[in-house]
Parts: structure tokens; C-alpha cells; sequence
């Protein structure tokens, strides 16, 4: 097990960095609901993704800071979306751990981008985009 926090700040830069791949801010006319306009940050997706994790067994808290670790060394927060999604694919492509990794903070993004209420209004702000009472 790595000595380092599972979510330091550069961990949760990293984190920030693959859900606004995930689910970027895009523009899209019309955007009635401006939910296009929205990235997985403006959600506080990353947030809820590292407090989600942090509920995993120690090992694959482990596993995924050590992926995050390997995103941040090839520069994730500082390269173009397209990059981004590139370094994405190559990392599942790596082995079957960071394949599942990847799938993991991908798929827990868009739950949490999608499904999750706003605390403070108790709907999520895609609800009214998708029709959703």
C-alpha cells in the first residue's frame, strides 16, 4: 500500500481532470436547461467520485491513486480535452487493472453527473433536460 493519501491535492486535481473528460462543458445550441454548458466539475461530480471511493477497501483505494498518479505524470491537467481522452484509452489499454480503473471512474462520473441530487435542492440540474419530474 503507497504511503500517500488516496486524494491528495494533486490526486483530486487529476480526479477533476478525468470527469470534466468524461463530461465536459459543451457547446450546444440550443441548451434550454444550459446543461451542455455544464461540465462534471460545475456538478461537483469530482468531489462526490472522491467521496464514493474513499469507501472502497484500502487495496483498490490504492489501485486507483496509483492510476491517478500515472494520469497526473502524463500531464492530464494540462493537456487539451483530446489529449485527455486519449490518455484515457491508452491507460485502459495498459492492463486489465487500469482498464478497470478507467471503467470505474468513468462510469461513477456519469452516475453521479446524471443522477445525483444537489443537496441544497434535492434535484440534480439534468433532471429537467431529460424530462425527469
Amino acid at each position: 500500500m503507497s504511503q500517500q493519501p488516496v486524494f491528495d491535492d494533486t490526486r483530486l486535481q487529476t480526479l477533476g481532470a478525468v470527469c470534466d473528460t468524461v463530461v465536459p462543458a459543451i457547446e450546444h445550441v440550443p441548451d434550454p436547461y444550459g446543461h451542455w454548458a455544464r461540465s462534471a466539475s460545475s456538478y461537483g461530480v469530482p468531489a462526490q467520485v472522491a467521496e464514493t471511493l474513499a469507501l472502497l477497501p484500502p487495496e483498490q483505494q490504492d489501485g486507483l491513486g496509483q492510476l491517478l498518479d500515472a494520469l497526473s505524470a502524463q500531464g492530464i491537467t494540462r493537456v487539451s480535452h483530446a489529449s485527455r481522452e486519449q490518455l484515457l484509452r491508452n491507460a485502459s489499454l495498459a492492463s486489465p487493472e487500469a482498464a478497470g480503473g478507467v471503467a470505474a471512474l468513468t462510469g461513477l462520473t456519469l452516475m453521479l453527473h446524471y443522477a445525483a441530487p444537489d443537496p441544497s435542492t434535492g434535484r440534480n440540474p439534468a433532471w429537467d433536460m431529460l424530462g425527469y419530474p
